[in-house]
């Protein structure tokens, strides 16, 4: 998966010393029409856009690009509010979730340096932890062309 970064997040990640890019998340689904679950990773509230996300931990890995393979991400959430599974109890297993994922820079928050959405799948809770698998899986799997062309609907082609 091709990534563009902005010139300014390169020449700071490339610095010894500079600011860290911040994830930042949103939970919704189209079944419940409630507002997104919003979050990032960092120790104090952001404003992207125009919508606020509050701090809250939780652990993110990256989808890989694995040949002959649908690629598969992993998201955990530390189970200490019940925000999230009050959401994922409105939901009845959580069919048709979204989970967007982007990074952004605390000093410009409003550019997106990665904007990417997962299908949000195998939702798990215990005590401790909320965990689901990231995919693309509904993405894939969508007819790319609705309209059919047949005899009937199209003689022209025939």
């Amino acid at each position: 998966m091709t990534r563009s970064l902005t010139d300014n997040l390169k020449a700071n990640l490339i610095r010894t010393q500079g600011e860290e890019p911040v994830n930042l998340i949103e939970l919704y689904s189209s079944q419940i029409f409630t507002d997104r679950i919003r979050v990032t990773d960092s120790l104090k509230e952001i404003v992207s856009n125009g919508n606020t996300y509050t701090p809250f931990p939780f652990s993110l890995t990256i989808a890989n690009d694995q040949s002959n393979e649908s690629p598969v991400a992993q998201l955990e959430f530390d189970n200490i509010s019940r925000a999230i599974t009050r959401w994922l109890e409105q939901l009845q297993g959580a069919p048709k979730a979204k989970l967007r994922h982007m990074k952004i820079q605390v000093s410009d928050p409003d550019t997106l340096e990665i904007d990417i959405t997962y299908d949000l799948k195998n939702i798990t809770v215990n005590r401790r932890r909320v965990s689901g698998r990231l995919g693309f899986d509904e993405t894939i799997n969508k007819i790319g062309n609705i309209i059919q062309y047949r005899k009937d609907n199209s003689p022209g082609l025939f």
